[in-house]
């Protein structure tokens, strides 16, 4: 019995004070010198093994919802898949170019869009879409869910993972609360982990979190109560902190970018795919 009440206060303890705070402000001033704009290392990016197309996916009331769908050269009806979500600035080229370099890893890849379509170039306009994605996480939710049927019934995926970015990493762990017995696998790169111990208890898929030490948007805090609820729960579950990095220090388009702990937090997730999704 005390074991599960301690169990129960863990779990309770996810809510934390900073879910109270204004996300969007912090996600603001990490992000307030960045431009979200092509450079060399994402024209580096390898893409001769993979295809991509914008492609409709499903739809929220009258509103069709469009993303950017990848997949190998060599795909099936069953290769493996992974939703990706994008950052604060949207589904931009850096993340269909992103979504192509996993395709090119083997799976197809469905890079969905939380802003109906809206790229944001300065922060302000991305902390505007960031606020009315995250205010209504049903909508988000419903979204989605659409991609998981959009890659598990139209394609036969074999298995289905989740990764986002930021605010993307954020919807990761929705996309985990949305389908908890679906999902195979969930990445979540610097997202806001604040859930309650009702959304995280049906999860059942292993989760990897990749975060910065330094984040001041993300504090590590936070994370280390997400990390032990989950381990309470008997969860399978990895906490990846790179000790200096920021927020967004996988974004080559930032100011915070760290190519060395970027090429290993890829590796990480690609060899956590390779383990839970196959290929």
């Amino acid at each position: 019995m005390k074991r599960l009440l301690i169990l129960l206060c863990l779990l309770g303890a996810c809510k934390s004070a900073h879910q109270h705070s204004d996300m969007a402000h912090d996600m603001h001033r990490e992000h307030r010198n960045d431009v979200p704009v092509a450079n060399s290392t994402t024209a580096a990016i390898d893409t001769t093994a993979s295809t991509g197309k914008m492609v409709t996916y499903g739809q929220l009331g009258a509103n069709p919802i469009k993303g950017y769908h990848a997949a190998p050269l060599n795909a099936t009806q069953n290769t493996p898949a992974v939703i990706m979500i994008h950052e604060w600035w949207g589904l931009n080229e850096g993340i269909k170019l992103t979504a192509r370099r996993l395709a090119a890893e083997g799976y197809r890849v469905l890079a969905v869009d939380l802003y109906g379509g809206k790229l944001a170039l300065v922060p302000d306009s991305a902390m505007a879409y960031y606020q009315k994605a995250t205010t209504d996480k049903s909508s988000a939710r419903a979204n989605l869910q659409q991609a998981y049927s959009y890659l598990a019934h139209r394609y036969q995926a074999a298995k289905v993972g989740s990764m986002g970015w930021c605010m993307g990493g954020m919807m990761s762990l929705q996309a985990a609360i949305a389908l908890p017995k679906d999902l195979d696998a969930t990445v979540i790169y610097y997202g806001d982990t604040a859930a309650t111990g009702d959304e995280l208890a049906p999860l059942q898929m292993p989760i990897l979190g990749i975060f910065g030490e330094k984040d001041n948007g993300i504090p590590m805090t936070g994370v280390r109560t997400f990390e032990s609820a989950l381990k309470a729960a008997q969860k399978d579950v990895e906490i990846v902190i790179y000790p200096e990095a920021n927020h967004a220090f996988a974004n080559p388009s930032g100011k915070n970018y760290r190519k060395a702990d970027a090429e290993d937090a890829w590796k990480r997730t690609m060899t956590f795919f390779s383990n839970t999704l196959g290929q």
